[in-house]
């Protein structure tokens, strides 16, 4: 297994010749948020998009991460899908 974090941008894992993409900041409760969409650009990058923010000015639509606390966070599934601290 190796791991390649030069750069800042991410850590890759090779294993049997399956590599997995690990964003370098973690990205707090927005991974288990229903409103989060994940942006993947073709130079590899990958941004964490709030699409709350489409309909609430309140919400930034790249918010700085990790988002430790949000008011408009909801589990994915829906509402009470799941039980974490806001």
């Amino acid at each position: 297994m190796s791991c390649d974090n030069r750069h800042g941008e991410a850590a890759f894992w090779r294993r049997t010749g399956i590599m997995w993409v690990v964003p370098a900041v973690p990205t707090g409760l927005c991974a288990s948020c229903a409103h989060q969409y994940l942006v993947h650009t073709t130079r590899g990058s990958t941004f964490s998009r709030c699409e709350r923010s489409k309909v609430d000015a309140a919400y930034p639509k790249y918010p700085r991460l990790p988002v430790l606390r949000c008011a408009g966070w909801e589990a994915r599934g829906g509402p009470g899908a799941g039980a974490a601290e806001r």
